[in-house]
């Protein structure tokens, strides 16, 4: 992939991009004059090869011209959570206004300054930031993980990775697939944003098979809490692809519950089955045998968490 990157030289978001050997990386610094920064831009964009326009700190505004030129996508690194201070450098107005909040917004390049459509926002704790450096620091830290998301949704090989890092059944490769699960998930998100929801949907469904695969194999070595937690991704997945009303949603509060039965967490298992039973309730109706056999699922999950108390001396 080739970028062209248009930012205050140097940071490390040049050297994270640098330091990867699957990109092709151009850099114009824009603390020259606008004028020659711009016929700069036009020279370098003359071929027509480059897929993405990155800006990030640059006060220059960039001419349709210019950021149209890009095969795939032009878009600026913000350091503040638009619409909040669209200025390229925020940090004396957060002071000012004592934020306690702030972070990074990645959004599309158009004609304005900061106005283009907001893909990804990153939040991080403002108050403790002690100066612009720190804030600087940080920023780009949050960056870097946006640019790793976003790459990864334009790479036209993540299907074939994924077909080659299925998970071992003694998990010796589960950091590999972990982190493939969490690539596929934030591409879709990205990609969603892009609005290419078909390729979106296709990523939080590799992205669920995986995080469900993952949450499996610890429940096989009885590892509940870390099984509960990979449930949570596969809920969230299942409710971002499926909406809150469906079956593959009420089966993955339906898991929650007997995970959380395992953990000895009755309250919150019993409210996992509930939400399981009324989504199958609004789904089939109150007579359906699915809606049934989730009723019969609360003396299942009662059982549960009696041997767990039994096995830990609770009771």
């Amino acid at each position: 992939m080739r970028i062209l990157l248009v930012t205050k030289a140097p940071s490390s978001i040049q050297k994270y991009l640098q330091d990867r050997e699957d990109i092709i990386l151009m850099v114009v610094n824009c603390n020259n004059n606008s004028d020659v920064v711009l016929a700069n831009l036009r020279d370098m964009l003359n071929g027509g090869d480059v897929d993405v326009i990155i800006t990030y700190r640059c006060p220059i505004i960039l001419p349709s011209d210019i950021f149209s030129k890009a095969k795939l996508v032009a878009f600026n690194i913000q350091a503040s959570l638009l619409p909040k201070y669209p200025v390229c450098d925020p940090w004396e107005a957060i002071c000012l206004n004592h934020d306690k909040k702030s972070g990074v917004t990645l959004h599309k390049l158009d004609r304005g300054i900061c106005t283009g459509k907001i893909i990804i926002q990153r939040e991080f704790e403002a108050n403790s930031i002690r100066s612009e450096i720190s804030y600087i620091e940080i920023v780009e830290k949050y960056a870097i993980i946006l640019l790793d998301d976003m790459l990864f949704a334009f790479d036209n090989t993540r299907y074939d990775k994924l077909n080659s890092s299925k998970l071992r059944e003694n998990g010796s490769n589960l950091n590999e697939v972990s982190m493939l699960a969490k690539h596929f998930f934030s591409s879709g998100y990205i990609n969603g944003k892009l609005d290419l929801p078909d390729i979106s949907t296709k990523d939080f469904e590799y992205a669920f098979e995986l995080y469900y695969t993952i949450s499996h194999f610890y429940e096989s070595k009885e590892q509940f809490q870390n099984a509960l937690t990979q449930n949570v991704f596969v809920l969230f997945l299942s409710m971002k692809i499926y909406g809150k009303v469906h079956e593959r949603t009420a089966s993955c509060y339906e898991y929650a519950a007997e995970l959380q039965a395992k953990l000895g967490m009755e309250e919150k298992a019993m409210n996992s089955q509930r939400m399981a039973n009324e989504i199958r309730e609004r789904i089939y109706g109150f007579s359906h045998e699915r809606y049934i056999q989730g009723l019969q699922k609360f003396g299942e999950i009662g059982f549960l968490i009696g041997e767990y108390k039994r096995r830990n001396g609770k009771v």
